[in-house]
C-alpha cells in the first residue's frame, strides 16, 4: 500500500511531461503553418470553393447581412458570415487571418481532446493520436485554406474530447458543460456546412442514450439539437428576408444531378449531362426542388443504374488523395503540391507506374485495408464495454453517414474531410488491436458498465431523475 502514492505521483508526473511536449509541440507546428502561410502568394491558399466563398463576402461587404448576391444562397452563407468581420478589419489581409484562424483551432482541438485522451482509459495512444492528427498532411496543411472541412474535423474532435471527459464523471447530468462545449463545437460546424446537421444529430443521440435514461436523454436530444439547428434556421431566415423563399442554399439539385443520369460516373471527373429535367419557372429555390425531384425520379426508374453509381460514389468518398482511384475536388490542397508522386509522373515510365496497373493494385490496397482497419477498429472496442463501446459508436456512426450522405449527391474524397479526425482514430484503434493484443483487451477491465440506460425501458418501480 505504501508504494500507490508513489505510483500515483509518477503518474502525474508523467501526464505533466507529456501536456508540456503536446503544448510545445502545437505551438511550433502552429507557428511554422502560419509562417509558411505568410509565404505564400497574397498570404491566401484557396480552397476548392474558394472563390464562392470571396463571391459571397463581397457581397455581405458591400449590401450587409441580407444581400441577394448569388453565392449567399447558392452556396450555404455561415462560411463567408464568419470571415465578414475579418473582411472589416483588412480587405488586403483578411484570408490570411482567416487561415490563421484556422490553424491555431485546430490545435487547441488536437489539445483539447489530446489531454481528454490521457485522462480517459486509452493514454497509452496518447502520443499515436496525437501525431497522426497533427501530422495528417491532408488536414495539417488544409488548415490554412479557405474552406470549411477541417474546421469541422476539429469541431468533430473537441465533441469528442468533450465525450471522453464526460463519461469519466461520476456525477453526469444535463448541466454539465462538456455537452454544451460539444454542442457549440459541432453548432459551428453545422453553420458552415449544414449537411453536418445530421452526423451531430446522431453523434448526440448516441451520447444521450448510452449515458441517460430515456427522459433524460431525450431532453438531452432535444437540446443539442436546437443548438446545432440554430445555424441552418438563421441561413433559411437571411434567405426569407433576402430573397423571399425559404430554403438554407439551393445547390443541391446540381449537385445531385452532376452525380445521377446515364452518362455519370458518380464523381466529378466525367463529362455527364445529368438527368433529363423540363426547366420550369420560379425561384432559386423553386429551381432547386424541382431538379431534385427530377434526379429522385430517374433513380426510382432506373434502380439498376442507381445502385452501381452508389458503389462507385462510396468508393470514391474514401479513395485515396492522388493515383487512379482518385476523384474528388481537392486538387487545390497544399498537401497534393509537395505528394511524392507529383515527380513521380512527370516522367513517361513514372506515369505508366503511378496510373498503371502497379499504381491500381497500391490504389485499391490503400483504399480496402483503411477502410478494413476502420471496421477493424469498431469491431475490437465494441467487444470491449462502457467508454470503449460508444467511443466506438461516436467513431464510426458519423464517419460512414457522411460517406452514405454523399451516395444522393457526387462521390468526392474532399467530403471525407470533415470527419477524418474521426476515422484516422477509429483506423488507429484497429491498428493497435492488431499489433498489441493483449494490452488491447486490458482495457475492457477498465470500465464494464455498458448498459445504455436509453435504450431500456423504465420498469414500473423505477422513477427518473430528471436532475441526474
Amino acid at each position: 500500500m505504501a508504494k500507490q502514492p508513489k505510483k500515483s505521483f509518477q503518474s502525474s508526473k508523467l501526464a505533466k511531461k507529456q501536456r508540456q511536449g503536446l503544448l510545445t509541440l502545437l505551438i511550433l507546428v502552429s507557428l511554422s503553418k502560419i509562417t509558411w502561410l505568410w509565404n505564400q502568394p497574397n498570404h491566401l491558399l484557396l480552397g476548392s470553393d474558394g472563390e464562392n466563398y470571396f463571391s459571397g463576402l463581397e457581397g455581405l461587404v458591400k449590401d450587409g447581412l441580407f444581400s441577394d448576391a448569388g453565392n449567399l444562397h447558392y452556396w450555404p452563407s455561415g462560411y463567408p458570415i464568419l470571415m465578414w468581420p475579418f473582411a472589416e478589419l483588412s480587405t488586403t489581409y483578411f484570408p490570411f487571418f482567416v487561415g490563421g484562424l484556422q490553424i491555431l483551432f485546430y490545435s487547441f482541438a488536437t489539445y483539447y481532446f489530446a489531454i481528454q485522451l490521457q485522462s480517459s482509459n486509452f493514454g497509452k495512444i496518447f502520443w499515436p493520436a496525437v501525431l497522426i492528427i497533427t501530422f495528417n498532411p491532408m488536414l495539417a496543411l488544409n488548415a490554412s485554406a479557405i474552406g470549411y472541412e477541417v474546421n469541422a474535423a476539429a469541431s468533430f474532435l473537441i465533441a469528442l474530447g468533450a465525450f471522453l471527459k464526460f463519461s469519466n464523471r461520476q456525477d453526469k447530468s444535463l448541466k454539465n458543460p462538456e455537452i454544451w462545449y460539444a454542442a457549440l463545437a459541432l453548432a459551428l460546424a453545422t453553420f458552415m456546412q449544414p449537411r453536418i446537421s445530421v452526423l451531430a444529430f446522431t453523434f448526440f443521440l448516441i451520447w444521450a442514450l448510452a449515458s441517460f435514461k430515456r427522459h433524460i436523454a431525450l431532453l438531452m436530444i432535444i437540446s443539442t439539437s436546437a443548438a446545432v439547428a440554430l445555424g441552418p434556421l438563421f441561413m433559411i431566415g437571411r434567405n426569407v428576408v433576402a430573397n423571399d423563399f425559404v430554403a438554407i442554399s439551393t445547390n443541391l439539385g446540381t449537385t445531385m444531378n452532376i452525380g445521377a443520369g446515364p452518362q455519370s460516373t458518380g464523381g466529378y471527373t466525367n463529362q455527364a449531362t445529368g438527368v433529363p429535367c423540363t426547366p420550369i419557372e420560379g425561384n432559386a429555390a423553386a429551381q432547386d426542388s424541382h431538379r431534385v425531384g427530377c434526379v429522385l425520379s430517374w433513380y426510382k426508374e432506373n434502380p439498376g443504374l442507381g445502385v452501381g453509381l452508389f458503389l462507385r460514389k462510396f468508393t470514391y468518398h474514401f479513395s485515396p488523395w492522388f493515383g487512379p482511384l482518385a476523384n474528388g475536388t481537392t486538387a487545390r490542397s497544399p498537401w497534393l503540391d509537395i505528394h511524392p508522386f507529383k515527380s513521380t509522373v512527370q516522367s513517361q515510365e513514372g506515369f505508366n507506374m503511378v496510373y498503371g496497373n502497379t499504381g491500381k493494385l497500391v490504389s485499391w490496397g490503400w483504399l480496402i485495408g483503411s477502410f478494413a482497419l476502420m471496421i477493424w477498429g469498431f469491431i475490437s472496442l465494441g467487444r470491449l464495454k462502457g467508454q470503449a463501446q460508444v467511443l466506438a459508436a461516436l467513431l464510426l456512426t458519423p464517419s460512414l453517414l457522411n460517406a452514405l450522405s454523399s451516395l444522393i449527391t457526387i462521390g468526392d474524397n474532399r467530403f471525407r474531410m470533415p470527419t477524418m479526425t474521426l476515422s484516422i482514430l477509429l483506423q488507429l484503434f484497429g491498428a493497435y488491436a492488431l499489433l498489441s493484443k493483449k494490452s488491447f483487451k486490458r482495457w475492457a477491465s477498465l470500465d464494464a458498465k455498458s448498459s445504455w440506460p436509453g435504450l431500456n425501458w423504465k420498469k414500473k418501480a423505477e422513477i427518473d431523475n430528471l436532475l441526474s
